[in-house]
């Protein structure tokens, strides 16, 4: 049976968004827990992330836009939040 990959780090965490939004921490944290309550936790293939460089960023968005996200903080639409560590977790998850 082939394994289910599962690619976590903490830096993850740090994208902090305000109280309230769905997109918090502690959701990630709680399906963290529930996974590892249950038996399916040892089952899992745990995989880190790769920070992904600029030209992998760069194969799918402009560098005007790269640079634009990079100087930004708070809501950059009313669905997104962007917190000062945003980019840097976002690099990682865009690394795999």
């Amino acid at each position: 049976m082939k394994r289910v990959g599962f690619i976590y780090d903490d830096i993850y965490l740090l994208h902090e968004m305000p109280e309230g939004h769905p997109e918090s921490k502690d959701r990630l944290l709680a399906i963290c827990n529930t996974l590892k309550q249950s038996d399916l936790w040892d089952k899992l293939l745990h995989v880190k992330p790769r920070r992904a460089g600029t030209e992998d960023i760069l194969a799918v968005h402009t560098r005007a836009y790269l640079e634009k996200v990079m100087k930004f903080t708070g809501y950059y639409d009313p669905d997104t939040f962007v917190s000062i560590n945003s980019v840097e977790a976002a690099f990682y998850a865009a690394g795999q």
